[in-house]
């Protein structure tokens, strides 16, 4: 009969009535064969069988038995227990009676692999702590269950009788190896094993419970990565701690009151300097003498020291120019008369251009502070100030007068001021905010000096509110563009703060579309970019790139190429590349430009794709409405 091997552990019921004696092992015997596919400790017993029994290994070809594997009475009774470590390979198992007994019996079979290391059996179970020291080295044939790729290990192994009962135990390589270890035991008769990596800094640590009863068990010491290995000491406990500790490492200790073991192993109480440590019911108590804070492990008095000022960290930084001090806990600045505090600098807020009237208030060139207010020279676009995107501008429109108009915000009635800003031409979104005090803003940019309503390419009056303007320019194509701060209301003006970021832009597939969160213009370039795409109204091999709209509500929403320089293809699609809601090439009074209108619904994201016809690409603008 064939033992399968496809579980650790096996029962089979047999009979040796009849049989012959064949091995030399005892009397009238049966075989068993198996083939191990790698090296493993082997196991059999006879437990539960009503006879006098002996047990013995036998080699592949059948004849006589393994030496020093003919086993009579076991654990002391009648009946047989043998394991040993075997190579890959075929064997036997044979299972006769002493003398002249037969009859039927229990065979229980058990294997568990072994690593290409050193392999050791552990012979002595009794309570208490014994130590074991090794080496590993080489390449490793197992990987443990809680590391993914094992290093060189070594084994050990050890069998239990059937009046062993249930025994915790506990194995650490603690303190006792230079590299990262993996501890894991296994019983060939319990499905889950006990592993770990990390359980003492990168040295581990294992507790368990051995079952009761007859059984093969086996411990690795294993390496967490190929090149973790070297030599260890395992401490091996078997029995548990006394009530009210736990094992930590090697030795039994109080989680409660251990101040190298305070709640969990390796926990250590350390006291700050100039203060004590105790643990106290699993938790470190630090404590610091009245008045004081523990501040990074130092004992601090808070309320004088300008290092920790009222509180851990709280530094008391002098201005430039200035003094300061620590007082009750609170860290007083001061500057010369006639200077103001502006950031850790004493400074004149009549005539600092960094600091116009207000710490922070910055008067953005080619404007100047004089008597704490802005003046602004740029006040068309022919003569701009330049802006680099990132930058922060605080200015104020109230000496500019009336020079440019815009498409949206009552046509930008108000007073204005203009910026310049460079593009490269790389694929970027830019985001343009202006926050107004005291008046409704206009925000709108162009690609021309002219700055009128035809070379416009986005404009904004509110975004979420009248104080608020914001535009964004999608993959504009290089070149430079006016950004003018405008107002809604005639003669409106005052101050605003101007800023911007940009994000890298890789909007050539859906799987990275740009997206449009509001009604507004937005150009780009499909020169350069790849030809993913086509459309169901006209099939093109043309550059294209794709936007993502999330409708704000329920409605139609409109999207055309009108104001584009090359001949486009527009489809909109609720999926990524389709066009089920709508492909349109050319529309009547747009020329060679594409516009669709589709049937909106709230909190669904659209796809809108930008083509072109045949292989055209270009710089394009996309007009978006209804959203």
């Amino acid at each position: 009969m064939v033992i399968s091997l496809a579980t650790p552990a096996s029962t089979i019921m047999g009979t040796t009535t009849s049989a012959t004696s064949q091995a030399g092992c005892g009397g009238a015997d049966v075989y068993y064969r198996f083939t191990l596919a790698r090296r493993e400790v082997v196991y059999v017993d006879t437990f539960g069988t009503a006879y006098d029994t002996e047990l013995a290994f036998a080699p592949a070809s059948g004849t006589g038995t393994i030496a020093g594997t003919c086993t009579d009475d076991s654990c002391g009774g009648t009946q047989s227990q043998i394991a040993r470590v075997l190579d890959a390979g075929t064997y036997y198992v044979v299972v006769s009676g002493f003398s002249t007994n037969s009859g039927p019996f229990t065979l229980h079979f058990q294997h568990l692999p072994i690593g290409s290391g050193a392999v050791t059996q552990i012979t002595s179970l009794a309570a208490g702590t014994q130590t074991f020291m090794g080496t590993t080295s080489g390449t490793g044939v197992l990987t443990q269950s809680c590391t993914t790729a094992g290093g060189p290990e070594t084994s050990y192994w050890f069998m239990t009788c059937p009046t062993f009962a249930a025994t915790q135990f506990n194995a650490a390589t603690c303190g006792a190896a230079t590299w990262d270890t993996v501890l894991e035991q296994r019983s060939a008769a319990r499905t889950a094993n006990i592993c770990n990596d990390d359980g003492c800094g990168a040295q581990s640590t294992i507790t368990g419970t051995l079952a009761s009863g007859a059984g093969l068990h086996s411990l690795y010491v294993d390496g967490y990565s190929a090149s973790a290995a070297g030599a260890y000491t395992l401490s091996l406990t078997f029995g548990t701690c006394p009530t009210g500790q736990n094992f930590c490492g090697t030795s039994c200790v109080s989680l409660q009151t251990s101040a190298t073991n305070c709640g969990a192993c390796g926990t250590v109480c350390a006291a700050p300097v100039g203060g004590t440590t105790a643990c106290v019911a699993g938790a470190c108590v630090r404590s610091c003498p009245a008045g004081q804070l523990n501040c990074g492990g130092t004992c601090r008095a808070v309320a004088t020291d300008a290092s920790n000022c009222g509180a851990c960290g709280t530094v008391c930084a002098a201005p430039v120019g200035g003094t300061t001090a620590c007082v009750a806990g609170a860290c007083v600045p001061s500057c010369p008369a006639g200077l103001t505090n502006c950031g850790g600098t004493c400074r004149n807020l009549a005539t600092d251009n960094a600091n116009c009237g207000a710490c922070g208030a910055a008067c953005v060139a080619p404007t100047t502070c004089s008597a704490r207010v802005c003046r602004a020279t740029n006040e068309t676009c022919a003569t701009p100030a330049a802006y680099s995107v990132g930058g922060t501008v605080m200015s104020n429109t109230a000496t500019a007068q009336n020079n440019h108009t815009s498409t949206c915000g009552n046509g930008g009635s108000g007073r204005d001021v203009a910026y310049s800003v460079v593009f490269d031409g790389s694929p970027r979104t830019y985001t343009f905010t202006s926050n107004t005090t005291g008046f409704d803003g206009v925000l709108h940019v162009h690609n021309a000096a002219a700055c009128t309503t035809s070379d416009e390419v986005a404009c904004n009056d509110d975004d979420g509110s009248t104080s608020r303007s914001t535009v964004q320019l999608v993959n504009p194509p290089a070149g430079t563009y006016l950004i003018v701060q405008d107002a809604y209301a005639t003669n409106g003006g005052g101050a605003f703060t101007l800023t911007s970021s940009s994000v890298a832009l890789n909007n050539d597939t859906c799987a990275s579309p740009a997206a449009i969160t509001r009604n507004g213009r937005y150009i780009g370039t499909t020169a350069g970019r790849a030809a993913n795409y086509s459309g169901s109204c006209r099939a093109n091999t043309a550059p294209d790139v794709v936007y993502a709209i999330t409708a704000t509500r329920s409605g139609t929403i409109t999207v055309d190429t009108s104001g584009s320089a090359y001949d486009t293809v527009l489809y909109v699609g609720n999926t990524c590349g389709g066009s089920t809601l709508g492909c349109n090439d050319d529309t009547a009074g747009l020329g060679l430009q594409s516009r669709v209108a589709f049937a909106a619904t709230a909190g669904t994201t659209y796809y809108v794709v930008v083509d072109g016809y045949s292989s055209n690409s270009g710089a394009y603008v996309l007009n978006v409405s209804g959203l």
